[in-house]
């Protein structure tokens, strides 16, 4: 079922931004890049289980869940204001906070969250605009820039 949600290459922006802090469940390092907290797993969720795991990873109340997805911001502006909301909202978070500038290749597992989030009418699609998910990593190669904001 998540394959269905998987952009063809001309439906991926050219670029995504991610941004990073030292306490964030999905990892980064300078070989393996983006990892996402939960990699057990390489079977691929039915339908339910899907929309379970996106529901799972979007929903902050659960900071702790370790997921399978890797969120990233088609809009460098929306990166940049959430990246200064969250520091604002936890001024005593360690660290700094990144924005890395990702440069798809096209053959990565990406999808538009408010592609999912219309087709499951959750009210909240309108949030998820500039919004979208890799699955599992983000290869190091794949990031063209670093940015402490």
């Amino acid at each position: 079922m998540a394959n269905h949600f998987r952009l063809p290459q001309g439906q991926i922006p050219p670029q995504l931004f991610r941004v990073h802090y030292e306490e964030a469940v999905t990892t980064y390092d300078t070989v393996n890049g983006f990892l996402a907290g939960y990699q057990v797993s390489h079977d691929p969720p039915n339908q339910t289980q899907f929309f379970d795991l996106v529901e799972r990873h979007l929903n902050w109340g659960e900071r702790i869940y370790r997921s399978r997805y890797i969120s990233t911001f088609s809009d460098r502006t929306h990166a940049v204001n959430w990246a200064q909301r969250l520091r604002s909202n936890r001024p005593e978070m360690p660290g700094s906070i990144k924005l890395m500038t990702i440069e798809p290749s096209g053959t990565e597992w990406i999808a538009s969250v408010r592609q999912i989030v219309q087709q499951y009418d959750w009210d909240r699609a309108e949030y998820f605009e500039h919004e979208y998910l890799f699955y599992r990593q983000i290869p190091s190669d794949l990031i063209v820039n670093i940015q402490t904001i």
